[in-house]
């Protein structure tokens, strides 16, 4: 049974998939983080229930925040992944929501230890890669278990938070019968992630040349980002006599390949450069450096590259899915996949009126802010709370 927090404190457990030292839990991090930071000083604390270990890396943990190890590491058995973390969860289930207001859940599988449970916390989950354009990426399995553990979840949950406009439109359409609990309520990027450089002092930092201009992508190397065609787009605009440079942050098994094209397509070092994996300072670097931004995935939620590009105020041309039209607005170019010419036409036209859709992006931009979208969370998650909230006892 949950116990009651005294006066305004909330209690949240965070149940979630990631150790947070994995490389693949940087949005997880940036999520929590921004939760945790975004209700300093309010009475809200944090358990963070994670898959493997409490022991994490020094450089991220952070104030406000209790790491909890659900279990240990993957044994050699003959047991999907899935199936042991949910197993767990239900072992644990007492401890997770001992002494918490609310339970949020990474996905709806996580849910399924509470089915029939009525004395309990509020139970809210933060969805992603809930379209029907994302479904197509799911490996076989994974369709089979949300489609298993999505209306199971549903009966249960209080609300379910989509990270998108389309998921969220899409998601409810699948379970009309529980619209009311299904909220559309964005991701957000860290107001801190704009930098106090000047384009030319980023550059220097990077060092990148001082004039050329600049287009960069910053995210996974893998294949429904469209690399092979990113780097067509660019040297469709060299031959057309604009000395375009193309800067790339990340890493993905698509890396290799998107080198090689890139040399192939005769960019050479005048034309392509390569970062590597930048932490959070340098991503906001990379982007202020940049006269625009480039993302031609052919599936996305709510991409933190983004949200980034447009609060740093750097134009983004973006492929024709999911919220992108919504959200770059003026700030940019919404692109038909496919068309390199028109792709590399909105390219040079943010090139040549760099300072005119700078200032669209950051307008764009702002509606994203952690500052903004952060309180919305967390007062959704504490009127839960309160609602499902058990009263002491004398």
């Amino acid at each position: 049974m949950a116990r009651a927090s005294p006066g305004g404190v909330v209690r949240i457990s965070l149940v979630y998939h990631y150790d947070l030292r994995m490389v693949q839990a940087g949005g997880v991090l940036h999520y929590i983080r921004g939760l945790v930071k975004g209700a300093i000083g309010t009475g809200t604390s944090f358990d963070y229930w994670c898959r493997e270990s409490s022991d994490i890396d020094p450089a991220r943990t952070f104030e406000g925040l209790t790491f909890h190890r659900l279990c240990g590491p993957r044994p050699r058995l003959p047991l999907h992944e899935t199936a042991r973390l949910v197993w767990h969860i239900a072992r644990r289930r007492a401890d997770i929501e001992r002494d918490a207001d609310a339970v949020v859940f990474q996905g709806t599988e996580w849910v399924l230890p509470w089915l029939g449970r009525r004395n309990r916390p509020a139970l809210v989950a933060v969805l992603h890669g809930r379209t029907a354009a994302e479904s197509g990426y799911l490996r076989p399995f994974q369709r089979l278990l949300f489609r298993i553990s999505d209306p199971l979840a549903m009966r249960v949950l209080d609300k379910a938070i989509l990270v998108s406009q389309e998921s969220c439109d899409y998601f409810a359409g699948l379970f009309p019968k529980h619209r009311d609990k299904i909220v559309f309520l964005p991701t957000f990027c860290d107001d801190g992630i704009v930098p106090a450089e000047t384009r030319e002092q980023a550059r220097t930092a990077l060092d990148l040349p001082a004039e050329a201009p600049i287009l960069s992508y910053i995210g996974r190397l893998h294949p429904p980002k469209r690399l092979a065609e990113m780097i067509d787009v660019v040297a469709e605009v060299r031959r057309r006599g604009v000395p375009l440079l193309f800067v790339v942050g990340g890493d993905g098994p698509q890396r290799a390949e998107f080198e090689a094209h890139a040399r192939a397509a005769g960019l050479g070092d005048a034309g392509f450069r390569y970062l590597g994996v930048l932490d959070r300072r340098r991503v906001g670097l990379a982007l202020r450096a940049s006269d625009a931004s480039i993302l031609l995935s052919d599936s996305e939620g709510m991409p933190l590259g983004l949200l980034e590009s447009l609060a740093i105020g750097t134009p983004a041309i973006v492929s024709e899915i999911a919220d992108h039209r919504a959200i770059v607005g003026d700030g940019g170019f919404v692109v038909p996949n496919g068309n390199v010419p028109a792709i590399a036409d909105a390219v040079s036209r943010v090139l040549a009126e760099r300072e005119l859709f700078a200032a669209r992006a950051r307008t764009a931009g702002e509606p994203y802010l952690a500052s903004r979208v952060v309180p919305r969370i967390l007062d959704l998650i504490r009127q839960e709370a309160q609602g499902r909230r058990p009263v002491a006892p004398r």
